[in-house]
């Protein structure tokens, strides 16, 4: 016998879906690396909305993403104390680069680096001190995490959240490393975390 709870879970819902920058409308998120698609989410399959929807349904999509979704449900990573990484068979991990305001309490200072390999998986790392950015690596890693796991790929890039923006942050492989190349507000950004650091009398 099932539950109302278990009965609404089975039934079709909207889920906005973080996608490919060729994927069909809806629209864009990073114009060139992301879009948003939304998609109508059954028990057993997903059927994608390809075509463009009024904003009322674009809301409802977020609402339902946003019901699902809990900070309790971030997987910590203990070599990586700032970073944590969110989970699922889905396809609807990467969404919550969305609704990280309502998943991220408190928010860090200088906001969050984002790498969504998969749509299963999202790591964010947490920009709280400029101490964060020793943890920089093995965000850059993950963000390629999607060839070693043998899921299709979502991107190798970084994003930027803060301030309501997402902004890209260009990762360029090469035989010889790997260069980051941030936009300039994230510079300045992390200037001020580096000044605080300087600033900030240390406990006796």
């Amino acid at each position: 016998m099932q539950t109302p709870s278990m009965q609404r879970s089975a039934e079709p819902r909207l889920i906005p879906f973080i996608a490919r920058p060729d994927a069909p409308t809806p629209g864009d998120l990073v114009p060139g690396q992301l879009r948003v698609t939304l998609g109508l989410v059954g028990p057993d399959s997903t059927s994608i909305v390809d075509t463009p929807v009024p904003d009322s349904v674009h809301f409802a999509a977020m609402t339902n993403l946003r019901r699902e979704s809990r900070p309790n449900q971030w997987i910590s990573l203990p070599a990586t104390p700032r970073a944590k990484v969110w989970m699922t068979q889905d396809g609807t991990a990467a969404s919550r680069i969305l609704i990280l305001d309502h998943l991220w309490h408190p928010w860090p200072l200088a906001g969050l680096i984002v790498a969504l390999p998969t749509t299963d998986h999202l790591v964010a790392l947490a920009l709280d001190d400029i101490d964060a950015m020793e943890e920089l690596p093995a965000i850059v890693e993950a963000a390629a995490l999607a060839e070693t796991i043998g899921h299709p790929a979502l991107t190798d890039q970084l994003f930027w959240v803060h301030n309501g923006k997402f902004m890209h942050m260009r990762v360029g492989r090469r035989a010889d490393g790997v260069e980051v190349l941030p936009p300039p507000a994230f510079l300045e950004a992390a200037a001020q975390l580096a000044s605080m650091a300087l600033t900030i009398p240390a406990e006796s």
